[in-house]
Parts: C-alpha cells; sequence; structure tokens
C-alpha cells in the first residue's frame, strides 16, 4: 500500500505539472531551472521538460546560467545592439564568456548571433592585440609620457628600466 507521504508527493506532482500558470510562473518568471522544477517536485526532469513541451513554453539553451531569459528574448536583445558595438563589446571582454555575462545572454547565444554578423578571426586578432597592449607597462601606453623620458634621459637604457621593460 502507497504510504500517505508518497501519495501527497505524487499529488501534488501530477497537479503541479497539470497546471500550465503555475509551471510558467517557476519556469520563466521565477527562473528556476528543470532540474530544480524536478527536484521540488520530486519527479525527473524528464516529466518537467515534456511538460514545457506540452504547454509550449520555451526552454532555456541548454547550459543557460540560471536568470537568464528565454532564447528568444536573448536574441532580441542582441539584435538591438548596433553590430559595431556588439564587435567592440566582445574585442574588449577577455573572453566570450566575459562577454556573454556582460550582455547578459548565454555564450551559445552570443556566438550564434555575433557569427551572423561580426568576423570572428578580426575579433580573435583585435583581442589578443588589446591584452598584449595592456599587458606593457604604463610608461610604454602613454605615448606623451613616454616621449618625455625619452628626452629627459640620457639613454635608452635608463628608459626601459624605467619603464620596467627591456630596451
Amino acid at each position: 500500500m502507497v504510504q500517505t507521504s508518497e501519495m501527497s508527493t505524487a499529488v501534488k506532482m501530477s497537479t503541479c505539472l497539470a497546471d500550465r500558470a503555475w509551471l510558467t510562473r517557476r519556469y520563466v518568471s521565477d527562473r528556476a531551472s528543470i532540474r530544480d522544477i524536478a527536484a521540488e517536485l520530486g519527479c525527473s526532469t524528464y516529466l518537467v521538460t515534456q511538460a514545457l513541451i506540452r504547454y509550449g513554453i520555451p526552454r532555456r539553451p541548454v547550459g543557460t546560467p540560471k536568470g537568464l531569459p528565454a532564447r528568444q528574448v536573448q536574441v532580441a536583445r542582441l539584435q538591438q545592439i548596433p553590430t559595431r558595438q556588439l564587435h567592440q563589446i566582445l574585442v574588449e571582454a577577455d573572453t566570450e564568456v566575459e562577454a556573454a555575462a556582460t550582455l547578459g545572454v548565454s555564450r551559445v547565444v552570443l556566438r550564434q548571433v555575433a557569427d551572423a554578423g561580426i568576423d570572428q578571426e578580426t575579433v580573435i586578432r583585435q583581442r589578443a592585440t588589446r591584452q598584449r597592449t595592456a599587458a606593457w607597462p604604463a610608461l610604454l601606453r602613454d605615448r606623451d609620457r613616454l616621449a618625455e623620458a625619452l628626452d629627459a634621459s640620457p639613454s635608452v637604457s635608463a628608459v626601459a628600466r624605467q619603464a620596467g621593460c627591456s630596451r
């Protein structure tokens, strides 16, 4: 015979998965993951996924961090950003993951949208150049200060020592 606690869990699970409004609120509004909802109801992630499909609730991409909106919302958000600005954000971020976090979208969605209008090879080259330049000593990044140091110094070696680098 089924125990009372098992029966109440089964009733709760079937009631919640049968209630579109509850499932929409938990998954879309509260941004609970499929795994969290399944654990809350004591059922499998498969059952929760099937309920989402049955009700036509758009699912977030696999691996989307909690708190991110549905894929369609992420794509719409990225499409509102001018291509030039999106390119600049990708170059200024140290990694693709950092760029995605800055934009509030998943890396998968960012890559799909960016591939449509941005040359990834150019982004990678420009990012590498920016990172190399950022690693230079401060004196070498400031052209005016470098010129002043070279004018005031008796030798290039002295300026190199001051900058903390080789000649």
